[in-house]
């Protein structure tokens, strides 16, 4: 009880001190702008402690000991302080080694992984919702689901999600991999720079492509640490659920159809990933090559037989 009384002392005062002057940030909702707060963990050894102003004040937002004089364990840079945030958006492991962010003014991105304060994974509505119709938007914000179906598993470091169109997901919060999903499900990493498409069944992965195997242009590439929960290797991503395709589109302009069911590339881009562009130079390069050597050889071929006679 100490600790929680000591840690609130400690923290408000701070707080006063940081954030003497406040400025209010009108937003297209009309949102209020949110106040600096603090989470004590379930074990009462840390705090979370956010700042909404964290690149022109201190503290920094992260993870602090819950000490007579706090201490900054680890910064959380990746956490976008331009959103809306409150404590509502986070759920902690016991130790806050691990959390899940669940942004307010949001359209693309369902939720965001960390550990140790370092972004591990970002799950956007179209990896999860398969009918985005069934999403609820408003000017800023979108409802893709069911949050009374709910399950976050402290001790264990698992989140389970259920979606509006009625699809569950669980996660590993240390890793940021899925555990379960459903039936048929494509996953499209925001942060990895090799990995462009994961393809599941029944809950086992069935077939990954990556990024090498869609992009030609690479220079088009986006920086994944920046890219704001966009994979960077993606301009476009549409769902036919009827016949089980996806259909993506790189930053590259190239097109791919993909059966849902088993991750296979249906259609593919004219030159083909096997045989694009440069090798189609390439290979008129070598026949003109190999024209001109067998030209030669038989001028020389004719020219000995010339003299020969």
């Amino acid at each position: 009880m100490m600790k929680k009384i000591f840690a609130v002392n400690i923290i408000t005062t701070i707080a006063l001190i940081a954030f003497n002057v406040t400025t209010t940030i009108v937003y297209a909702d009309s949102w209020v702008s949110p106040s600096p707060f603090y989470i004590i963990s379930a074990d009462e050894n840390r705090i979370f402690h956010f700042n909404p102003r964290n690149e022109y004040e201190s503290p920094l937002t992260g993870i602090y000991t819950n000490s007579e004089i706090p201490q900054l364990i680890y910064e959380i840079p990746d956490l976008d302080i331009n959103d809306l945030i409150w404590s509502s958006n986070f759920l902690f492991s016991s130790n806050m080694s691990y959390f899940v962010y669940f942004p307010t003014m949001n359209q693309n991105i369902a939720f965001q992984l960390f550990a140790y304060g370092q972004l591990i994974a970002t799950y956007n509505l179209k990896d999860l919702v398969q009918d985005m119709e069934l999403v609820r938007m408003s000017e800023s914000t979108a409802s893709w689901e069911q949050w009374q179906a709910r399950i976050f598993d402290a001790e264990n470091n698992t989140l389970t999600v259920v979606t509006v169109d009625d699809l569950t997901y669980t996660f590993d919060m240390t890793t940021g991999i899925m555990l379960e999903s459903p039936t048929y499900f494509v996953y499209i990493p925001t942060h990895d720079p090799v990995i462009a498409m994961e393809f599941f069944a029944h809950g086992e992965m069935i077939k990954r492509h990556y990024i090498t195997d869609l992009v030609r242009d690479m220079s088009k590439l986006r920086d994944y640490t920046t890219c704001a929960g966009i994979a960077p290797w993606r301009s476009s991503i549409t769902r036919d659920l009827p016949n089980n395709h996806v259909s993506v589109t790189t930053v590259d302009e190239r097109t791919f159809l993909f059966d849902f069911t088993t991750g296979q590339i249906l259609s593919s881009p004219t030159p083909t990933s096997d045989f694009d562009t440069f090798g189609m130079i390439i290979l008129i390069g070598g026949i003109v090559m190999i024209g001109m050597v067998s030209s030669l050889v038989f001028l020389f071929v004719k020219r000995y037989e010339f003299k020969s006679k």
